[in-house]
């Protein structure tokens, strides 16, 4: 028995520590306090992430307006319809044979769908004479020397000017007579 009484005296020291708490300090005394620092580095966070999350929703949303306003402002090529075709093709042929080129003259048509602007010199910065429109059909009278420029001539307003050749299009390109020897 006497040596139980030592680890009773222990057990008393320890619930006399227990005892000395005060039971009234609330729940603060239950959580660890935070730090200041600690409190502005979670508001920092949350300000940055909600900042970030904007800036992802603009930018998509951008992107995505950008995108359909782009394919909307562009225009669908012109239909083209089975009798038109026809009498286009019947106009041409009649065209065609009443009217002779001058030598070294083919037939053109306009590429660019905003049309072409007739020049009085072969170079970008000259004088404006005319237009040409989208599908217009021309006469190409020459080329230039350096041959990136043609010399035009509207087939309906006979008004003539320079334009780059690379916006004509070839209708009639001659055929090659064959050489009678080879046969080809």
């Amino acid at each position: 028995m006497s040596q139980n009484l030592p680890q009773d005296a222990n057990l008393d020291q320890e619930n006399d520590k227990l005892l000395s708490v005060p039971v009234n300090q609330g729940y603060a005394s239950t959580y660890p306090q935070k730090s200041s620092q600690t409190m502005w580095t979670g508001l920092l966070k949350l300000v940055i992430g909600i900042l970030v999350g904007l800036t992802l929703l603009v930018g998509i949303g951008s992107g995505i307006g950008y995108y359909f306003i782009n394919r909307l402002t562009n225009s669908p090529p012109k239909p083209r319809f089975s009798e038109e075709q026809k009498t286009a093709t019947k106009k041409v042929a009649t065209v065609n044979s009443s009217q002779q080129l001058p030598p070294g003259a083919y037939r053109g048509r306009v590429v660019p769908r905003k049309g072409l602007s007739l020049r009085a010199e072969p170079n970008q910065s000259a004088e404006k004479l005319a237009v040409a429109s989208y599908n217009q059909e021309v006469i190409v009278l020459k080329s230039g020397e350096d041959r990136d420029w043609v010399r035009i001539r509207v087939k309906e307003t006979k008004k003539e000017g320079w334009v780059r050749a690379s916006n004509i299009e070839k209708l009639d390109v001659p055929k090659p007579k064959p050489d009678r020897e080879t046969g080809q």
